[in-house]
């Protein structure tokens, strides 16, 4: 460049400002100079890096709250699925669980009942493992910056 004021066009448009080559990728935008057609000054290289910079630590800080939401939710989720308890549905679980003891008898439908509520309890757990994972795995990313 000659001087502050005059600028040279962009090397790789040659001052167009687009590439005809690269038109299936936003329109042939020329990423060296931002489809201006002439090189940017070593302030503007600056500010540009300062703001892809910046927009990387915002990414990366809202990961981290979307992480630590996730793991709040897991914590509070109940273990067993939520399910609205009426007095019809109660009424029918009675006559369902009475069924099942009749035909296998009340020890192996509470070790049965009693294995499910384990299971429920391993998932969460399971899922609460993996929020943590996912969280502390973000703030890791976050503390590089």
């Amino acid at each position: 460049m000659s001087s502050k004021t005059e600028r040279e066009p962009c090397k790789r448009c040659h001052g167009k400002g687009q590439i005809k080559m690269y038109q299936h990728v936003i329109g042939g935008v020329c990423f060296r100079c931002d489809g201006r057609g002439v090189e940017m000054t070593k302030a503007e290289i600056a500010a540009r890096k300062a703001r892809k910079e910046a927009e990387a630590r915002r990414v990366i800080l809202e990961s981290v709250a979307a992480r630590e939401a996730e793991l709040a939710a897991a914590i509070a989720a109940p273990a067993r699925p939520v399910r609205v308890q009426t007095p019809e549905r109660a009424a029918i679980d009675a006559r369902l669980r009475a069924h099942r003891v009749s035909l296998v008898g009340e020890e192996e439908v509470a070790r049965r009942e009693a294995e499910l509520e384990a299971r429920y309890e391993e998932d969460k757990a399971e899922r609460i493992d993996r929020a943590r994972r996912a969280l502390e795995l973000a703030r890791e990313r976050a503390a590089a910056l």
